[in-house]
């Protein structure tokens, strides 16, 4: 299972925010074409468009896909809406099995530490989990402490709290979160691929056997990273650090479909 999808169809950021545009049905056959041609089961769709839950049309294929345990979604609130808890709450009503934050492209700062774990609270209330970008790099790797609030958040709430591509180059720092925050999640995205062959690359193994595969997920970020390209990555690595089949099968589908409720 591929625990992190975007509905877009080319790798741009600013295509994520207005994804609830273009035609639902269209978009997510696509994303289930991909998935079969890879032998990929199912995936977490990440809908960075807030809006998503103002469409009709988005809404009826959400409640398809996701009765038939095939796509699930995760909805990005705008932090600055004055409605967040009644649009927390249609978003949980309309099948959405998560929240997911982006503190770099939302702009969101440690001041904001409470307002995201009062949204992680609601969230929880309403039976999803959280996902928090925790990626580390680009031009505004200084500017964005996505960890801080991780901490924060899982503090705040018993539901599982899923960190987005693993704390980057900070992978040991987000790896004693969870060993400290037992709802912690990490989950491999962008991030395993981009550090094949460095010391990062070898932390990512090493804290996969500290906390068990079972605290983890494998996510493709496609199509920033074309989803051949992600499984490929995946595959050298466990081959070269010698994971077991049970470790395997684990990270790339079963962690996942527990939180989702999918699998016992």
């Amino acid at each position: 299972m591929d625990g992190f999808f975007h509905p877009v169809a080319t790798a741009d950021e600013q295509s994520l925010f207005s994804s609830a545009s273009s035609g639902a049905k269209k978009q997510l056959q696509s994303i289930e074409s991909q998935l079969t041609a890879h032998s990929v089961s199912s995936a977490i769709v990440q809908c960075f468009d807030s809006d998503v839950i103002d469409n009709a049309d988005w809404l009826a294929q959400i409640r398809i896909y996701s009765s038939a345990n095939k796509l699930a979604f995760s909805w990005l609130p705008n932090l600055r809406s004055s409605a967040l808890p009644n649009r927390i709450r249609r978003a949980a009503e309309a099948g959405f099995c998560s929240i997911v934050l982006h503190p770099y492209l939302q702009d969101i700062q440690l001041s904001d530490e409470a307002l995201v774990c009062d949204l992680a609270r609601h969230a929880a209330e309403a039976g999803m989990f959280v996902i928090l970008c925790t990626a580390y790099g680009s031009r505004k790797i200084y500017s964005h402490q996505s960890l801080p609030l991780a901490a924060a958040v899982a503090a705040e709430v018993d539901c599982p709290v899923v960190l987005a591509h693993c704390g980057g180059a900070k992978i040991v720092e987000a790896m004693l979160l969870a060993d400290a925050y037992a709802n912690i999640f990490l989950e491999t995205s962008f991030t395993l691929p981009y550090w094949m062959g460095s010391s990062v690359e070898t932390d990512i193994a090493f804290a996969i056997r500290k906390l068990g595969p079972e605290r983890w997920l494998f996510g493709s970020d496609a199509p920033f990273v074309p989803m051949g390209n992600a499984l490929a990555a995946h595959r050298d690595f466990f081959l070269k650090h010698d994971f077991s089949e049970y470790q395997i099968e684990q990270i790339m589908g079963g962690t996942a479909l527990r939180l989702l409720g999918w699998q016992s």
